[in-house]
């Protein structure tokens, strides 16, 4: 009387792995993607941030002698240089005249709310001879050359 052996072959064994292989591929996202964002710019921060914490508080502070530091439902996730130099931060005050902003703390630069509705804080800020107009609602970052186009612009759009 024989034994019979049973056993998987060769050929089978490598179809289990290769489908194990393409159902972790497919379906394991990997995770470290979200907590390390691009390298932010003025000019992709909104958009950058929206595509990678939809749908979530966001909160960027700029500190001297530090990085700026983002916040995702007030717990910080992440540590980044956004500015090579200290920008200089304007907004318009209710007679359409533009000020500097001014932070509560001395040593902040630069703050950047981004809203679960996609909503932001509307600033302008200097940065490398450049101008950029952080929209609240609908529009990225645009970028203009002088100070008068933006009030010009800004004037016109409340009139």
């Amino acid at each position: 009387m024989s034994k019979e052996i049973k056993a998987f072959t060769l050929f089978e064994l490598l179809v289990v792995i290769l489908l194990i292989s393409i159902v972790m591929g497919l379906f394991v996202a990997d995770f470290t993607l979200y907590d390390r964002p691009k390298k932010l710019t003025i000019k992709n921060l909104k958009n950058e941030l929206i595509s990678l914490y939809p749908d979530k508080y966001i909160k960027v502070i700029c500190e001297k002698d530090k990085d700026c530091t983002i916040y995702v439902n007030s717990k910080e996730i992440n540590s980044t240089n956004i500015f090579e130099e200290i920008p200089k931060v304007y907004n318009f005050d209710t007679e359409a005249n533009l000020v500097e902003y001014k932070y509560i703390l001395e040593n902040r630069y630069f703050e950047y709310e981004i809203f679960p509705n996609r909503g932001s804080t509307d600033l302008i800020v200097e940065y490398k001879g450049k101008f950029y107009v952080m929209h609240s609602y609908f529009k990225g970052v645009e970028e203009f050359d002088r100070l008068d186009n933006i009030k010009d612009r800004y004037i016109r759009t409340i009139e």
